[in-house]
Parts: C-alpha cells; structure tokens; sequence
C-alpha cells in the first residue's frame, strides 16, 4: 500500500497528480471541521491507497483505507447537468463538475474519519448482532457525513446563488447521489444499507438541518419546508432513476413518493426492529447539527 504522496508520484499523468493532490490536501481541514464541531482532537489518520479495481474504502486499525479503484472512480465520475432537473435553481451547470467531484470526495471521508473518531469497530465488537450493529455505524457516520456536506455547501453557495433551504437541500443531495448510487448494487444490503435506503436516510437528514445561528437565510424548519425540501429532492431522484436506470428507485415505489421517504425513515429511525437496535446502540445523539 502506497501513501498518498507516494501514489501521486506513481501516477504517469500530470492531470491526474494535479487533482489528486487537490483531493487530499481536503482532508487535514475535515479533521479540523469534526474536531470543532464535536468538540475533539482527533489527529490526522494515516491515508493509505490499496491496489484493487473494485471502488472501496474502509478503516482498518485506525488507518484509512483506500482503493485505487476508488480514486479511479473520482477521476471518470459522471453526471447530468443540474438545471436538466432544476431548471429554476439558480445553480450553473459549470460548477457541477466540481461540486460532484468534490462533495462525493467529502461525503466519503468524512464517513470513514467518523467510523475512525466514534471507534465504530470497537462497538461493533461488543454486540450480540454485529450485522446489525454494523448497520447502525454505518448511518451513523452517513448521517454525520451529510450534515457535514451541508454545512460545507452551504457555506460556499448560499449567499453566492442567493438559495434557500429546499434549493440547497436539492443540490447536496443531487452531488452525493452520482457518488453513492453508483458504488453499490441496487437493492443489496449485507453489514452496509442497501443505496435506497441511505439516500432516504440523507434525504431527511438535510431536510431536518437547522440554520446556524446568526444567519439571516430564510432556513426556518416549518414542516412544510422541510416537506418541500424532500419532496423536490425525491423529485430528482424520481427522473434520474426513469431516465437512466432500470429498476428506478423512488419510482419502484408504490403511492406518494414523497410519504415513502418519510415512511421509510420513520421505520429506520423508531418502528423496525432494526431501527429500534439501532436507537438502543446509539442512545445518545451524536449528530450536534440538528
């Protein structure tokens, strides 16, 4: 395995050392953000590259995995431009690309350095269901992960496109989606959530995000808005899954889309068994951007 600056040498392109080099010098700045958002001192993980094709990452005895397919991935990520969904978001299509690239880069490692800072392994080990417990760490760092993409979107587009919550709700969902459905088989689920069920459980999460104090945007959290947040986030996913994929996700389902999401999360988070494990596991939120 390979550190970071050992692989960028290994690479023959410039390009490639170039944005590389950019992906991971995102991440002493993610240390600092979770250390001062969940009051830490957490020190930078050891980040190591693994030759294997199929796209990964993990964390293994408090390093960092990942794989060289996975920093393949980043580099052929493709999506569809925003306003062919969002037309009336004030959103251009040019700073798609990066905010895909990037946000995906973001979601991911945030997900891993929160496995690391919450020792997800340890108390996988002391349940009686590790399957399930693993499950719980997983939406946990999913959860934590998305509501630091947010804050980290939020922060560089809200007063630059002049956006409110269900726009901003729209476009973070729109960049972790080409990221997270094309990592994972459609309708699998083993220790890790099925893709459906963790783009309902991102889906209301940023729906339920507050804005921070002392900001002036329009971010109230009537229920309504958050409704409509979810709802145009369903929305895109709707049309994706129709034009480009078979069998859809949101569209598979039967009835309101939009009741489906909050069903779904309802279940997960109080009535399943599962959910209830999950509860009983994490008694305690550790999700401080509610």
């Amino acid at each position: 395995m390979l550190n970071p600056e050992e692989y960028i040498d290994s690479t023959d392109c410039e390009k490639d050392k170039i944005f590389f080099s950019k992906l991971f010098s995102l991440i002493p700045s993610m240390v600092k953000n979770i250390n001062k958002v969940y009051k830490k001192n957490m020190d930078i993980p050891e980040i190591l590259i693994k030759t294997e094709d199929v796209p990964n990452a993990m964390t293994i005895f408090g390093s960092v995995i990942i794989t060289t397919g996975m920093m393949d991935y980043f580099k052929q990520l493709k999506y569809v431009p925003f306003s062919s969904f969002f037309p009336a978001t004030q959103f251009p299509d040019a700073a798609c690309g990066k905010t895909v690239v990037f946000s995906g880069f973001y979601w991911l490692m945030y997900h891993e350095l929160f496995h690391l800072i919450f020792e997800h392994e340890e108390i996988i080990k002391q349940q009686d269901d590790p399957i399930v417990a693993s499950l719980a760490c997983e939406y946990d760092a999913d959860l934590c992960a998305i509501a630091m993409v947010y804050r980290q979107l939020e922060t560089a587009f809200v007063k630059e496109y002049n956006l409110n919550k269900p726009h901003l709700c729209q476009i973070v969902i729109y960049s972790v989606y080409w990221f997270i459905r094309n990592i994972q088989v459609l309708g699998k689920e083993t220790d890790h959530p099925s893709v459906e069920r963790r783009l309902c459980s991102l889906m209301h999460k940023i729906a339920s995000l507050k804005s921070p104090i002392g900001t002036e945007s329009d971010y109230g959290l009537a229920e309504d808005d958050s409704r409509k947040a979810i709802y145009g986030m369903t929305h895109f996913i709707r049309l994706i899954e129709e034009m480009f994929s078979e069998p859809g996700l949101i569209s598979g389902f039967e009835g309101d889309a939009v009741q489906e999401i909050l069903r779904v999360s309802k279940e997960e988070r109080e009535g399943s068994t599962a959910g209830k494990e999950w509860l009983r596991i994490f008694r305690e939120s550790r999700i401080p951007l509610t």
